[in-house]
């Protein structure tokens, strides 16, 4: 029986010399395989890419997701809205955290269906998590973004699929409060594992990027340790890989819907013959 692999990695030659050098350097005593430039190198052309202020790097969107809850104080009893169309991780990042995802219908499109944010709002809801499912990002998402900030709710995008997706002008990782990417080999851009959390709002970012750190105090020149954090952080290996892998974004994103034409193209027809219906 053959087996098929579902993310073969793809980096061209020049990326792959690239990373090559700068890794032996490394090797050779010259950097830090951690907490080094590269990270910070490859968070700065994140948010150069998207068009957010601050990007932190993480070591899974996992990781992200749930670093991005414990800023904003989630705290046992309070109330995380998400669509029931997503990845586990979206679920179980809250749970750990002691608090109760509320799993809602999604509309046609299985994005999370407006209506029933509203429907299941209450004291408890603390935050709402949008999953730009397959790259899409909901057509009423600047009404959703404007009804949650009047209700003092936090609006997070799980953006695990939806590096590179924009939505009049606006490129994911912008629309909420904050956002979760991913890196993992299946998505648009790999570091074989990894995340990254965007945010507009420093003090999101500064509690974020404390967190990721074990709780280290990010203004203090010694080691203090302010908050209750984890060892969240990005390697520098993976941070080369990321670096490289931005600089093909936008082809990758045109490579993948070229692929999702091609099925349209060819499935036309079994649709139209409703080979798919019950």
């Amino acid at each position: 029986m053959k087996r098929y692999n579902t993310a073969e990695p793809y980096f061209p030659k020049k990326d792959i010399k690239f990373i090559l050098k700068e890794f032996k350097s490394i090797l050779e005593g010259k950097g830090l395989l951690s907490m080094g430039k590269f990270v910070k190198k490859f968070e700065d052309l994140f948010s150069l890419y998207i068009g957010s202020k601050f990007s932190i790097a993480t070591s899974s969107c996992t990781t992200a997701l749930e670093t991005i809850l414990m800023s904003i104080g989630l705290e046992k009893n309070d109330e995380v809205i998400i669509p029931s169309q997503t990845f586990i991780a979206t679920a179980s990042c809250i749970i750990r955290l002691n608090a109760k995802p509320v799993i809602i219908d999604t509309n046609s499109q299985f994005l999370i269906n407006f209506e029933e944010i509203k429907k299941n709002i209450s004291k408890k809801t603390k935050a709402v998590i949008i999953v730009h499912f397959a790259g899409l990002i909901h057509e009423d998402i600047f009404k959703i973004k404007r009804y949650l900030k009047n209700k003092n709710i936090v609006l997070i995008e799980d953006a695990a699929h939806a590096l590179g997706a924009s939505f009049k002008g606006v490129k994911s990782g912008n629309f909420g409060d904050a956002a979760a990417f991913s890196f993992y080999s299946t998505k648009i851009a790999t570091t074989g594992e990894g995340g990254m959390i965007t945010t507009n709002n420093r003090k999101i970012f500064e509690k974020c990027d404390s967190i990721r750190k074990r709780g280290l105090n990010i203004k203090s020149n010694v080691e203090i340790f302010n908050n209750l954090g984890s060892n969240f952080r990005m390697s520098e290996v993976q941070a080369l890989l990321g670096i490289t892998q931005l600089n093909h974004i936008d082809e990758f994103v045109e490579h993948r819907n070229n692929i999702a034409e091609t099925y349209n193209s060819e499935l036309e027809s079994f649709i139209k013959k409703n080979i798919f219906c019950p």
